[in-house]
């Protein structure tokens, strides 16, 4: 047990040592006039074990000495200049350093641990590669990973994410105390087993390229001594294994060409370009931005733009598609006929160049040249939203729990059409454009989540309506049911409301029930009929053609998908599908009735002490038959069904308590008569009385019946008869003999009957042999 501890405590002692602390986030120039409020530097811990950094220090930037401070793992701590400022702009708490401030050019910072030791060392910069966003601009420089050396520029980058907020006309840009989302490069190049993807690409000036190592041993090399007419050599080392990546930036213009040492013949080459005077470089949301009519403010302006691909090309003549920069802002890439040779794909990152527009006040940009940047790039989070306006154009959005208005709205037509969607509270416009797979699909069932492109289609000014949804593909209904396939799922009393007839309020309703099998199957091969019961009411299974591959047995929970039906008045579903859930559930006992009406159909009922008013009704034969029982004040009706072990049996008494399911067999409307409770085994029926003492029939009384040996005939009027046949149940005579009061039966156990026959009158009475 002792090495034991030995061992925990040398595995905690290696997960300190190798516990890292990164700077991960900086934000030394924002756009506040006078003296800066908003100066902060972010800690990230991306170990597997919290961090206590108590006495770690930062001496160079800002003055810091750390307290009694924790961060946890994958965890973030922010310090700041101002923590009040901090807190009424980001929302949450900060450390406030002991003094200092960060330099507005360059400045190194340096984290140390309480020994001295230095845990991670920033050199940031205004110039020399570093972006300027965050020299006054509005944001914040982040770091694009965290398992990189982040001395270098090549992984700091301008913050992307909106905070909501405005200083100095500046929007906010940052993420303290949440994960960094930047790109690390403009452009990304995959480096594979003789292949660079893509090997052919095209840049700015001053924009970064990342080459990621997927399979086999490679690296890249441009180097002048192979490749003298690059404008600038650049090498990442020689050839090696593993996922190993590379960041340039390339500042001069022209053309480079580079290849993988390790098999020379593999190439790939890059055009660097000057950004053209006549398309300046701007970001989406410049472009897009409306006056209080809804018409953008920058229509007819020339520019160039760059984001990724969203959704599917809505315009295959020529071009129709949405483009998302890296601050989350979009618009709709359109040409009328022509397409630059260019297959619309989601997640390639391209840059286009053109005029803004604007159409039904829909921003686009008539595009003039597209070129591919990268392929494969990560979709932003799709936004979720309770409506549709200006902010969903050209955005990634999603509507929760919605379904169709009026399903009768999706109607195929092959040229696109427009349905509506509801939550429940808002409607939405959603548009299932021609050249979507969804056109030809079966329209949806029951509720879905639906994501798609926002869209605007408002003819007239102001341009302030019209708001729409386009999903991409069928997936973005989710989950896709089509009305062929969709069963609502429901309680079963939600399907058993009936109306002043009788008749049942969901016939040919299409629904999903769960519940417990009570009883057997009384259909049999090759159809299905049992009852289940959930905890608000019963129904009947039934198929007359179909077992559906399910062995009836009491105690299991089934779903049930099919079709709500009703048959001479008994509610049942025919079913589609029957899928086994688990087994051996318990039964809820049986309820003890002494009425049969609506609330005794498809549920487990007892009747006590009642008897049977005329037991030859029992006909015993392995048939099925109608038993009338009687309380003294009502009648029942008991319906041994051919399929139960109660059919071949004779009866032992006239009085009895029975269990079973109550049905309905009513052939007319309105459907208020014809209950009936349906014994399931044997053991449903509990013999009071073991046998019949007597059966009278107009003056005569035969007793015991049933008899298995002698029977007695008593002739209360001093009727004459002369002579006694015994007869089948099919009226056959099978003995005759002289009439006497007992006379001797052997006879295989079933039904017969007695006639007594005399000169001017005779008798028939029917007995039991057991």
């Amino acid at each position: 047990m002792r090495y034991f501890y030995h061992v925990i405590f040398i595995i905690l002692i290696s997960f300190n040592l190798s516990a890292q602390i990164i700077i991960n986030e900086i934000n030394y120039n924002p756009p506040e006039s006078g003296q800066d409020q908003l100066e902060f530097i972010e800690l990230y811990n991306p170990s597997i074990i919290n961090v206590n950094i108590k006495d770690w220090v930062i001496d160079d930037a800002v003055n810091m000495i750390f307290p009694d401070t924790t961060i946890k793992s994958n965890g973030y701590l922010v310090i700041c200049v101002n923590d009040l400022t901090f807190d009424s702009i980001y929302g949450f708490k900060s450390l406030k350093w002991d003094g200092g401030a960060l330099r507005n050019d360059s400045e190194i910072i340096t984290l140390k641990d309480q020994d001295g030791n230095v845990v991670d060392s920033v050199r940031y910069s205004d110039s020399g590669g570093w972006p300027s966003g965050p020299d006054g601009n509005g944001s914040s420089l982040e770091l694009c990973r965290f398992n990189v050396d982040n001395y270098g520029s090549e992984y700091w980058k301008s913050a992307a994410t909106l905070i909501g907020k405005k200083v100095n006309g500046f929007e906010l840009r940052g993420s303290p105390g949440k994960p960094n989302i930047v790109p690390c490069s403009d452009a990304s190049i995959d480096v594979k087993d003789f292949s660079f993807n893509p090997s052919n690409i095209e840049i700015f000036v001053g924009q970064h390229i990342e080459w990621s190592n997927i399979t086999g041993k490679h690296n890249v090399n441009g180097g002048k001594d192979i490749f003298p007419a690059n404008p600038e050599g650049f090498k990442n080392g020689p050839p090696a294994t593993g996922n190993w990546t590379y960041i340039k930036r390339f500042d001069i213009e022209g053309d480079y060409t580079y290849r993988d040492d390790q098999n020379p013949s593999v190439t790939g080459k890059i055009k660097v370009r000057k950004i053209d005077p006549l398309y300046p470089s701007y970001p989406i949301g410049l472009v897009t931005s409306v006056n209080p009519e809804g018409v953008v403010d920058s229509s007819n302006v020339r520019c160039t733009l760059e984001g990724v691909v969203y959704g599917i090309n809505f315009r295959p003549a020529g071009l129709q598609f949405t483009l998302i920069d890296n601050f989350n802002d979009g618009i709709v890439v359109f040409h009328t006929n022509r397409n630059f040779s260019y297959t619309v794909k989601e997640g390639d990152r391209i840059k286009v160049k053109g005029s803004i527009t604007q159409l039904n006040g829909l921003a686009e940009i008539i595009v003039d040249t597209i070129n591919v940047i990268g392929t494969n790039n990560p979709l932003a989070n799709v936004q979720v939203v309770t409506g549709l306006s200006e902010n969903t154009e050209s955005q990634l959005i999603k509507l929760k729990n919605v379904y169709l208005v009026a399903p009768i709205q999706w109607t195929n037509n092959p040229l696109g059409f427009t349905v509506k969607v509801t939550d429940g509270i808002n409607n939405y416009d959603v548009r299932i454009d021609n050249d979507c797979e969804l056109v030809s699909k079966e329209v949806p069932a029951g509720k879905f989540d639906l994501t798609g492109i926002g869209y605007q289609n408002d003819i007239t000014s102001p341009f302030n309506d019209g708001y729409q949804l386009y999903p991409r593909y069928t997936s973005d209904i989710n989950p896709y049911l089509p009305l062929n396939k969709y069963y609502n799922k429901l309680d079963i009393v939600k399907v058993k409301t009936i109306k002043a007839t009788g008749e049942l309020d969901s016939i040919k309703v299409k629904c999903e029930l769960r519940g417990i099998v009570y009883g057997i199957d009384f259909d049999g091969s090759p159809g299905i009929q049992f009852t289940m019961i959930d905890k608000t009411a019963g129904i009947t299974v039934f198929h007359g053609m179909k077992s559906h591959n399910y062995k009836v047995t009491e105690g299991d929970e089934v779903i049930v998908q099919g079709i709500i039906d009703q048959f001479n008045g008994q509610a049942q579903i025919v079913p589609d599908t029957i899928i086994l859930l688990n087994e051996k559930n318990t039964l809820t006992p049986a309820r003890v009735v002494t009425t049969f009406d609506e609330s005794i159909e498809s549920a487990l009922i007892k009747l006590e002490d009642v008897s049977i008013i005329d037991p030859l009704e029992w006909l015993g034969n392995g048939n099925s038959f109608n038993v009338r029982l009687s309380n003294g004040i009502k009648e029942f009706i008991m319906r041994i069904d051919n399929d139960c072990d109660l059919s071949k049996t004779l009866p032992k008494g006239k009085q009895i308590t029975v269990t079973g399911i109550g049905n309905q067999f009513d052939g007319t409307i309105p459907f208020t008569e014809g209950y009936q409770i349906w014994p399931r085994y044997a053991k449903d029926i509990d013999f009071i009385s073991e046998s019949f003492s007597e059966t009278t029939e107009k003056g005569i009384i035969i007793f015991p019946n049933p008899v298995k040996n002698v029977l007695s005939i008593v002739n209360l009027n001093a009727l004459s008869f002369e002579r006694i046949q015994i007869l089948n149940i099919n009226g056959s005579v099978l003995k005759e003999m002289p009439f006497e009061s007992k006379i001797e039966v052997s006879l295989q156990p079933g039904i017969y009957i007695l006639r007594l026959i005399g000169t001017n009158s005779s008798r028939n009475i029917k007995f039991l042999v057991d």
